[in-house]
């Protein structure tokens, strides 16, 4: 049975050189080939990351590596955060087994992800602000933090077990969703033209005003078409305006 292509794996701001080693053993070991680092701390060891992956040293000679997380992310339909902790955002939160559901539907149309967070504080509301949902491990609230490669194992090992399993009858394709690039691209479009009328105001409250539009249009899960609509809005008010 052909199984379905495996989410990449984003690390956001990894630390040490053997978890990223043992995060890419544990993909090799259930068939995840696409491992990307988001803003890792200068110096990591490779030689330890290596020595730690075993059999998975061969996905660390094809990681990719970016400066910030809205560059990992650009290329993704779907993002998927892990998170220990309840956080209050607009955002679903799932059970392992829902989030590996999420996936699966997502990756029907567009390219998905799964997003872990710095091994000493996780991912931050703002990172998390950029993902589609979250997924929390139901662990012991006594003791609720897994280690990075812990966390990994158990998300693609649910992968793998969903993939050998025969697919359910599916309907006809939903519109591809946007790309984080898409997505990010409108936002920047639409908050530049904001700004030059004014619209954040006072200044002092612009980062809430643009992290609660941010969330709104997140929410709808846009499709590339939807996003290129609004951008097609937003440019016919500003030239409206600009017409005087």
């Amino acid at each position: 049975m052909k199984k379905a292509r495996p989410p990449a794996i984003i690390l956001m701001k990894p630390q040490l050189g053997e978890n990223i080693g043992t995060t890419a053993r544990a993909m090799r070991n259930f068939g995840f080939s696409e491992l990307h680092l988001a803003a890792a701390r200068p110096g990591w060891s490779r030689a330890k990351a290596r020595a730690s992956a075993a059999g998975g040293a061969a996905l660390l000679s094809q990681l990719q590596t970016h400066e910030t997380l809205e560059e990992a992310l650009a290329p993704f339909g779907f993002v998927l955060a892990t998170s220990a902790r309840p956080r209050a955002l607009a955002k679903p939160v799932h059970a392992p087994d829902e989030a590996i559901d999420a996936l699966f539907e997502a990756q029907r149309t567009v390219r998905a992800a799964i997003l872990f967070g710095p091994e000493r504080t996780g991912l931050s509301n703002a990172d998390l602000d950029l993902c589609d949902a979250i997924v929390m491990i139901p662990a012991d609230s006594v003791f609720p933090s897994l280690n990075l490669a812990q966390s990994a194992l158990l998300l693609c090992y649910l992968w793998r077990q969903k993939s050998l399993s025969p697919p359910p009858p599916r309907p006809s394709l939903p519109p591809p969703l946007a790309s984080k690039e898409e997505i990010l691209g409108f936002f920047e479009h639409l908050e530049g033209e904001l700004d030059r009328e004014n619209y954040f105001h006072p200044p002092e409250r612009r980062a809430a005003m643009v992290r609660n539009l941010r969330t709104l249009f997140q929410r709808c899960s846009p499709s590339s078409a939807e996003i290129r609509a609004l951008r097609g809005i937003v440019a016919a008010l500003a030239r409206r305006r600009n017409r005087g």
